[in-house]
């Protein structure tokens, strides 16, 4: 691949970065009629962005380990064992350079990030700022900085029959698999509302149930003006702070050969990334049209008309997600004759990763553009994907708002997906799902390939 191309949604130079989130500004509205739209709008966002977001993508490893038995062989590092490390000695062992690490990107976020979340206290700061005192960089202060809850990062349990067993090293890359679902696992909930002073009112998700994580997993940063001007707090997705931390994090970690916590932010930040892969983690509302803002400006039950549009929202979600899985479980091993051009998907993802930029940038900078560019190839990819689903599911799942997936075990994608139907669809053939199985093969290789840019980057300096 020539200097400064990489694939299809890269196109553009991914190196004109000028490391500033891309927001949009609220709607100056002075038509009456125009102002009842986008109240009317606005009623409707502030609903439906509430719905349920599950982990976008089920079971995250599923992608990772494709990427990683992909490149273990060209990279050692991959195959290696590693034993796992407790945090607080890996804090300790690095404090004099996890603290400068640390005050750098939370002057880097306060310049690109002006919204009232993941702040710290004026005597943090004041310590984070000074030359000294990298001595008392303990393991709670350093979760306190990394914005996430106490129990996060905890030390790794297995049921294993013995204590020996349990301490046995794994590979670096299964660890990377093994962690890149890490932050699913609570670190990001229940944040707001709940006193903690660095963060305020939840920008959008559920204080108490798993969506009080979504400001970290989702992210609207490509919404038109008028999805801005009903709900601005939808620009505070805090998915890229998240992401960059981690990938400062694993660069630390990898340089100083520390293995076990190097996969670990590693996965961490992968996990993120993957996130923006899924079209429903970067459109808020990807299948309202015209004619939803009118039924809902004359419907009587307005309430009802929300809750009832929210839970199809999240059934959708929820089959989309289901339907992943099940295509992943089934490719497993086989992914190159199910994908043909895996091997050049994963081939010309390294060369973006490796090639020289033509304008010199730092790999957070590189890296930020990846996400950017993963999420609005995502948000663009939505509206599609959401009228096959819509045409596809049985219609009690994708009409019928009384209908729950998640609390009935009837929806089961099984049912219908069988082994032979994705063998129908790697050999071209025509059945009534193929149009979901064409518009997953977009975002699966999405995800193949910023998965295996990231890895790329993060790993090429480290003697392979």
């Amino acid at each position: 691949m020539s200097r400064g191309k990489a694939n299809e949604w890269l196109a553009g130079g991914v190196c004109r970065v000028d490391g500033r989130l891309e927001t949009a500004g609220v709607v100056d509205v002075t038509d009456p009629a125009r102002r009842g739209r986008l109240l009317i709008l606005c009623l409707l966002v502030w609903g439906l962005a509430l719905a349920r977001p599950l982990p976008a993508w089920d079971q995250h490893h599923t992608f990772t380990s494709l990427v990683v038995q992909a490149l273990r062989q060209d990279m050692p590092v991959l195959r290696q064992p590693v034993k796992p490390m407790p945090l607080a000695s890996f804090v300790k062992r690095h404090a004099k350079g996890l603290k400068p690490l640390l005050a750098e990107f939370h002057t880097w976020k306060k310049q690109i990030y002006p919204f009232p979340q993941w702040l710290l206290t004026p005597e943090m700061e004041s310590w984070l700022g000074s030359p000294d005192g990298a001595e008392q960089l303990t393991e709670s202060r350093f979760k306190y900085l990394l914005g996430i809850q106490e129990t996060g990062l905890a030390s790794v349990k297995f049921s294993m029959p013995s204590a020996a067993a349990a301490l046995a090293p794994r590979s670096f890359g299964a660890w990377l698999q093994y962690f890149s679902d890490e932050p699913d696992w609570g670190m990001d909930q229940g944040l707001f509302g709940k006193g903690d002073p660095r963060y305020t009112d939840i920008p959008y998700g559920d204080i108490d149930k798993l969506s009080s994580q979504a400001p970290f997993h989702m992210y609207f940063g490509n919404e038109n003006l008028v999805t801005y001007g009903a709900r601005p707090s939808l620009k505070q997705s805090m998915t890229l702070l998240r992401f960059s931390l981690f990938q400062r994090l694993a660069s630390f970690a990898l340089a100083r050969r520390e293995w076990f916590w190097g996969a670990r932010f590693l996965g961490c930040a992968l996990h993120y990334l993957q996130d923006v892969a899924m079209p429903y983690h970067a459109s808020a509302l990807p299948y309202a049209t015209v004619f939803t803002y009118l039924k809902y400006a004359v419907v009587k039950d307005k309430q009802k008309f929300l809750a009832d549009n929210m839970q199809l929202l999240s059934n959708r979600h929820f089959a989309y997600e289901a339907f992943a899985y099940r295509f992943m479980t089934l490719a497993g091993d086989r992914i190159g004759a199910v994908l043909p051009e895996f091997d050049a998907i994963i081939g010309r993802s390294r060369e973006a990763a490796r090639a020289d930029p033509v304008v010199a940038v730092s790999d957070e900078q590189f890296l930020a553009s990846i996400l950017k560019r993963v999420a609005k190839a995502s948000y663009k990819h939505a509206r599609r994907l959401d009228k096959v689903i819509g045409k596809t599911f049985e219609a009690r799942l994708v009409k019928d708002p009384t209908f729950d997936p998640a609390s009935n075990d009837e929806f089961k994608v099984d049912s219908w997906f069988t082994e032979s139907l994705l063998e129908d669809w790697a050999s071209g053939k025509t059945f009534p799902q193929k149009p979901l199985f064409d518009e997953f093969r977009s975002d699966l290789i999405r995800t193949i390939e910023a998965t295996t840019i990231l890895v790329t980057r993060l790993l090429k300096p480290i003697a392979w």
